[in-house]
């Protein structure tokens, strides 16, 4: 069966979208043209103008038994490869093409290349038997993040006060007395009350095991990284980056997300393996093919590691997505669920309803985990999506983290990407706690929402539960 749709892919930020192209990278290989003959893709005309057949960049997904050099699979499809330095299947790249024709191939546990094609070509492709999806390879952007506290915060050093944990792996529970309010409100049963202490700071407490996410393997797909961030304590590194650049975080949010995962002050989970898998641009930028890519290379990494002695689990962590149920990411997702990775997801900052939200609208077809965000009244956050697709809560809204202006720098921001990683987090620590489920996303999520914490999150509909790390502590 073919499928063809559309997706955007945006940072779950509580701001609106626009569309933007991204600057093109250098084509991995162009292919010219040629005449139709049989079992060719049947070109456009020559001055058929765009109102009649427009023009779109697609990404075509291989069917799993076409295994013919690439060069090969062009020819038959009708295009003169003869002049064309086609990069090899293992090569996770792509590009932008600027004409009909260019075209970059990419995918480990996949094949699939991204060209220009007019929708005609696309459509005569997709019915080829080689083919198993073609879809528009979608690029979005969003607007400048709006700066809610001071971007060059002081990190606030703080020793942890340790008490005995019973008999749970030996490990104990540790108090952070200077801990942002997103990651308190997970080790409390109640709702924060402030107290005059300010939201979006420091001042709130937050109780955790020692040894939460010790060796777990975090795949932060975002716009980078900030790994030098001294609240990282050197346990973050760049893995990838579809832009084949050095991974680093010009925009701030992929730093933000990180620092919620495993920073040591804003972090709910405190010794993580911080991966940077850089799949957006400055400002949000991004391209569905790159998404792919990411989780395609975090599939590859895992599938390398798993099988080491010291191995403690891995998971993919996406504070991104678009509308729309594209087949392409839900086959990716398929890959990495059955590799034995676990997958947090942020449900989306419409206010409407998850299922049609990608990657969120998938929760309900594949273990990975909805995120949706709530604010410090444990009402949820007006920008929220909401429905059956949400599977879970977490603290979103004025949320301070760390962020790419340097080795101390923070800032506050909200949305939904602000609470998945609080989610990331608490499933590395579970990790530990079970490891057992290190391979099994369905057992881990089922483990992660009956112990969750029973709550009325006002104005949801869906997801009627609060993220909980078991320790009742005082916030």
């Amino acid at each position: 069966m073919k499928y063809s749709t559309l997706i955007s892919t945006c940072l779950l930020l509580a701001v609106p979208a626009t569309f933007a192209a991204p600057t093109a990278s250098p084509p991995s290989g162009v292919v010219v043209k040629r005449a139709a003959s049989s079992r060719r893709v049947r070109r456009a005309l020559p001055g058929t103008p765009q109102s009649v057949d427009p023009e779109d960049n697609y990404i075509v997904i291989m069917a799993n038994n076409e295994t013919r050099p690439w060069p090969d699979i062009f020819e038959e499809m009708g295009f003169d490869t003869t002049d064309a330095t086609l990069r090899a299947q293992e090569a996770p790249e792509y590009s932008y093409g600027k004409q009909v024709g260019e075209v970059r191939t990419f995918g480990l546990s996949m094949r699939a290349f991204t060209m220009r094609l007019r929708s005609s070509e696309a459509g005569d492709l997709g019915g080829s038997d080689n083919v198993a999806i073609i879809e528009p390879n979608s690029v979005v952007d969003i607007p400048a993040i709006v700066q809610s506290e001071p971007g060059n915060m002081t990190v606030a050093s703080f020793d942890f006060q340790v008490g005995p944990l019973t008999k749970r792996q030996q490990a104990q529970v540790a108090q952070q007395q200077n801990a942002p309010w997103n990651i308190a409100r997970i080790s409390t049963p109640n709702r924060i009350n402030p107290n005059g202490r300010k939201v979006g700071g420091l001042g709130f407490n937050y109780a955790f095991q020692n040894t939460a996410g010790s060796g777990v393997d975090v795949y932060m797909l975002d716009t980078g990284m900030n790994t030098q961030h001294q609240d990282f304590g050197g346990r973050a590194k760049t893995v990838f980056s579809a832009f084949r650049d050095d991974g680093r975080d010009n925009e701030g949010h992929g730093t933000h997300t990180a620092g919620t995962v495993g920073s040591k002050t804003y972090g709910a989970a405190k010794n993580v393996n911080l991966l940077n898998v850089k799949v957006l641009e400055p400002k949000g930028r991004g391209s569905f093919a790159a998404v792919l890519q990411g989780i395609d290379a975090a599939v590859q990494r895992h599938n390398q590691q798993k099988g080491q002695a010291n191995f403690r689990g891995s998971i993919i962590s996406m504070s991104l997505g678009g509308k729309g149920t594209p087949q392409s990411m839900l086959m990716m997702l398929q890959k990495a669920t059955q590799a034995g990775i676990h997958v947090s997801v942020a449900a989306g900052n419409d206010n409407t309803d998850a299922c049609g939200f990608n990657p969120a609208g998938f929760s309900r077809q594949i273990p990975i985990i909805s995120v949706g965000a709530t604010d410090i009244n444990d009402s949820k956050a007006s920008f929220s999506n909401f429905g059956n697709c949400v599977d879970i809560h977490a603290p979103g809204t004025q949320v301070l983290s760390t962020w790419n202006n340097g080795p101390q720098g923070t800032n506050v921001i909200q949305g939904t990407s602000m609470a998945c990683p609080a989610v990331t987090g608490l499933l590395a620590d579970m990790l530990i706690k079970n490891p057992n489920l290190k391979l099994n996303p369905a057992g881990m999520k089922q483990l992660l929402l009956s112990s969750a914490a029973r709550v009325q999150i006002r104005g949801s509909r869906g997801g009627q539960i609060m993220l909980s790390n078991g320790i009742r502590g005082t916030a």
